[in-house]
């Protein structure tokens, strides 16, 4: 067995570090971030030595050494765990991803970018700390509050999520309904959306059409359905009808 003597315990983090993150046993991203968190807080080692030493980027290593200081203020603040997420693991990349975003950070009162500033206890002043609670959530879900995050995947719904954080209407969609997909549709224009679900209606009954054929004639719940549609169809024609002739009497007048 081969054995390593180092000067110090610093000089001891540097190997440790090294072998589990670019070595054959590596660390997950929250795993090597509290280590990189606690060999700055205790160390007193700058983040960019750090860095250096477990072979990863500087602006990297900071940002989550932030997210970490965060999520400990969120437990300490009793916002959230870790350990009542409900998902089946913890994806930290989704916190450091998020506060890196200008619409995170306006959410939760943090001005300019955290490049700006050395990682902090307690980083979120303490107006917000609720408000960071409901990210975290919104994240992560709640098994205790049986709440399910809204996030499913970083890419899309990680932008998203910020984009309604910063516009009012949307976020009182997400904190009533609970659902991302209400709050972001409430970001578009009403035409534009209008437009937007007239064309895939349009689409889809055309699918429909395609494969009349695999209609189950004993499937009289699928007619009913059928009828509710058409039902829908014929009173969204009216109503656009009615519209331009309202628009026509105007122009006339």
């Amino acid at each position: 067995m081969s054995v390593y003597f180092v000067p110090d315990r610093d000089a001891a983090r540097a190997f440790i570090g090294f072998k589990h993150i670019n070595g054959a046993h590596r660390w997950d991203a929250y795993a090597k971030a509290m280590f990189a968190a606690r060999w700055y807080r205790e160390g007193k080692v700058p983040l960019d030595e750090i860095a250096r030493n477990i072979g990863d980027r500087h602006d990297t290593i900071k940002r989550m050494v932030h997210a970490v200081y965060v999520l400990e203020q969120a437990e300490a603040a009793g916002v959230f765990t870790v350990e009542d997420r409900n998902t089946p693991r913890f994806s930290f990349s989704h916190l450091y991803t998020a506060l890196a975003r200008a619409t995170y950070r306006q959410f939760l009162g943090v001005s300019g970018s955290w490049s700006r500033y050395e990682p902090t206890t307690n980083p979120i002043v303490e107006a917000q700390v609720d408000e960071l609670g409901e990210v975290l959530r919104w994240i992560y879900g709640s098994k205790e509050d049986g709440i399910r995050p809204v996030v499913q995947s970083q890419n899309p719904d990680l932008k998203l999520l910020g984009e309604v954080l910063v516009n009012s209407e949307s976020l009182l969609i997400l904190r009533e309904t609970g659902s991302l997909r209400e709050a972001v549709a409430s970001l578009k224009p009403a035409g534009e959306e209008f437009e937007a679900a007239l064309v895939r209606a349009r689409r889809e009954l055309r699918r429909v059409l395609e494969n009349l054929r695999g209609f189950d004639v004993r499937n009289d719940v699928l007619l009913k359905i059928a009828q509710d549609n058409l039902e829908a169809a014929e009173t969204i024609h009216e109503r656009m009808r009615s519209k331009m002739r309202d628009a026509d009497a105007r122009d006339d007048g």
